[in-house]
C-alpha cells in the first residue's frame, strides 16, 4: 500500500478531527500518479478524496442548488452536526448567518461552482472565543461566498464580513472566493496556526484579508 493509501485509510478510520499535518501530508501527494498507487487504481486528487469522505449538505435538510429557495436550515444543521467532513456540491445556495463547528472540513465543488449567496445577512462567522488550546481545527476550501450583506458599509460589524474565524488552533482556508463584502473579505482573529492560500477576494469595502492576534500566519497566492 502506498503512503497516499495509508493516509486515506487512517483518515477513514479516524474518530477525531483532521490535523494540519495530515492535510499538508495529503497535499504533498496531490499529483501522485496512478502507477504509484495500488494495482488497478487511478490517480486521484486530494479534493476528490475529501469529496468522497465528506457528507453532502443535502443529508441534513432540503437545499436548493438553483438559488431560489433558502438553504440556511440545512447548511446550519450540517455545520452543527459534528460531522468532520461536509461536502458542498456545485450549485448556488441562498443562506444567512452560518457558523462552522470546531473540528470540520467544509469542502466545496470549486470556486465559482459551489456558491453560497448571502442576500440579506452575515456570511460564515465563528465570532465566539472558540476552543483555542484544545486542538480545534477548521478547514474551508473550494467554494465562493457572495454578498451583498446588510449593514452600514464600513462600520466593522460582523454582519458586514463574508468570512470570520475566531479562536481556532488551526485554520486552513484555500481556494475560497469572496465577492461583494461590505467590509472585510476574510478575517482570522485570535487563532493559532493560520494558512490562507490561493483565495480570491474582490469588491470589498476595506481589507481583503485580515489576521488579528494570530500566532503563526501564512498568506500566499491570494488575489
Amino acid at each position: 500500500m502506498s503512503d497516499y493509501d495509508n493516509i486515506i485509510s487512517v483518515l477513514q478510520k479516524k474518530a477525531g478531527p483532521l490535523t494540519l499535518e495530515e492535510v499538508l501530508e495529503l497535499q504533498e501527494n496531490i499529483n501522485l500518479p496512478a502507477d504509484a498507487l495500488a494495482p488497478g487504481s487511478v490517480a486521484r486528487s486530494v479534493v476528490e478524496e475529501l469529496r468522497d469522505l465528506g457528507v453532502p449538505v443535502a443529508r441534513f435538510g432540503t437545499v436548493d442548488p438553483d438559488g431560489i429557495a433558502d438553504s440556511s436550515v440545512a447548511l446550519r444543521s450540517a455545520f452543527a452536526s459534528g460531522e468532520r467532513n461536509i461536502y458542498l456540491p456545485a450549485g448556488t445556495y441562498l443562506a444567512s448567518e452560518l457558523k462552522p463547528g470546531d473540528y470540520q472540513c467544509i469542502q466545496g465543488a470549486g470556486m465559482g461552482a459551489a456558491i453560497i449567496q448571502f442576500p440579506e445577512a452575515r456570511g460564515i462567522a465563528q465570532k465566539d472565543e472558540g476552543n483555542r488550546g484544545t486542538g480545534s481545527t477548521i478547514i474551508l476550501r473550494d467554494f465562493t461566498l457572495k454578498g451583498p450583506w446588510q449593514g452600514n458599509k464600513g462600520t466593522g460589524d460582523y454582519s458586514e464580513e463574508a468570512l470570520v474565524v475566531r479562536g481556532y488552533d488551526r485554520v486552513i482556508i484555500e481556494r475560497v472566493e469572496v465577492r461583494e463584502s461590505r467590509y472585510l473579505g476574510i478575517r482570522a482573529i485570535d487563532c493559532g496556526q493560520v494558512i490562507i492560500r490561493d483565495c480570491l477576494v474582490e469588491e470589498t469595502a476595506k481589507d481583503s484579508i485580515h489576521a488579528l492576534g494570530c500566532r503563526d500566519v501564512l498568506i500566499t497566492g491570494c488575489i
